[in-house]
């Protein structure tokens, strides 16, 4: 496992982001947990919906910065990739709900959508402490 120190220098622009999950969980203990376990798992500071929107809110820009990254990784919409999450894919939304709830104003409506955004982020930020 990397050290929080290695993460934040090699993921720079999303140091903000990083530093919240982090705090959020009470250091890097679950880090691994995270890992193999996903973050459905329930994780402090991530359990609960209104936590993850909360997160969501402030961190939104982070989020969908990773998202595209990723998207330009796989070479396919952002909003496509999200259809295809798990939780995402066995629900009724729609592609355009979909690009609402990401770049749009907040609508309750989409909280679901923004709880498993913050679980993305928080798998994806807990992948960079694993050695390549």
């Amino acid at each position: 496992m990397k050290k929080l120190s290695e993460v934040l220098k090699e993921h720079n622009d999303s140091k903000q982001m990083i530093n919240a999950i982090i705090h959020y969980l009470g250091g890097t203990e679950s880090i691994e947990d995270i890992i193999n376990n996903g973050a459905d798992s329930g994780f402090s500071g991530f359990i609960y919906t209104k936590d993850c929107v909360k997160f969501w809110k402030k961190y939104k820009k982070d989020i969908l910065k990773l998202l595209e990254n990723i998207s330009d990784d796989f070479g396919q919409p952002a909003v496509t990739i999200v259809k295809d999450f798990e939780y995402i894919r066995n629900s009724d939304y729609t592609e355009n709900e979909i690009a609402k709830a990401l770049y749009g104003k907040y609508n309750h409506e989409y909280d679901f959508i923004y709880n498993t955004m913050v679980w993305f982020a928080l798998e994806e930020v807990a992948r960079w402490f694993e050695d390549e």
